[in-house]
């Protein structure tokens, strides 16, 4: 009786890990469907198995059918130059943004988050004056619409 309290106990550690499913965090991957032919498949993913014929190559790994989908939004779709100077910064702040949108916000915040200070950009050139706030390192925000386009540490001495 000694010996089977063992083995019923293993069995049942293994029939509890096997009512959970695998789970897939892919950054790609796509669905694609035709007459007779299904294909589904997830970057990322490990391979368990390799099939090979004279034209084809199939690697078989661990595909989820049920999905759920999380991700980051890609809030800068045209890349935009930004040049900040000099950093650190004792009194001024120039910033410049090589584009043709011209409708900036900024952002002061300290490493904590908290808000400082915020204004309006006149132009693609514009200064942002430090010399009322104390010796610290601090974020800046350039916002584009209210979109953050940039977030950069500023040290100020």
């Amino acid at each position: 009786m000694k010996k089977l309290k063992p083995i019923l106990l293993l069995i049942t550690i293994l029939l509890y890990i096997q009512a959970f499913s695998q789970e897939l965090y892919s950054s790609a991957g796509d669905y694609y469907e035709n007459s007779g032919i299904l294909l589904s498949f997830s970057i990322g993913e490990p391979a368990i198995e390799t099939y090979q014929s004279s034209n084809i190559i199939l690697t078989q790994g661990f595909n989820q059918t049920g999905l759920s989908v999380t991700g980051i939004e890609n809030i800068n779709k045209k890349a935009e130059e930004i040049f900040l100077y000099p950093n650190p910064v004792s009194a001024q702040l120039f910033v410049q943004i090589n584009t043709e949108n011209q409708n900036y916000q900024y952002n002061i915040r300290t490493i904590n988050g908290n808000l400082i200070k915020k204004g309006n950009a006149s132009g693609n050139k514009f200064e942002v004056a430090f010399s009322g706030l104390n010796e610290a390192v601090y974020i800046l925000e350039i916002l584009n619409n209210n979109i953050l386009v940039k977030s950069c540490r500023i040290i100020k001495q």
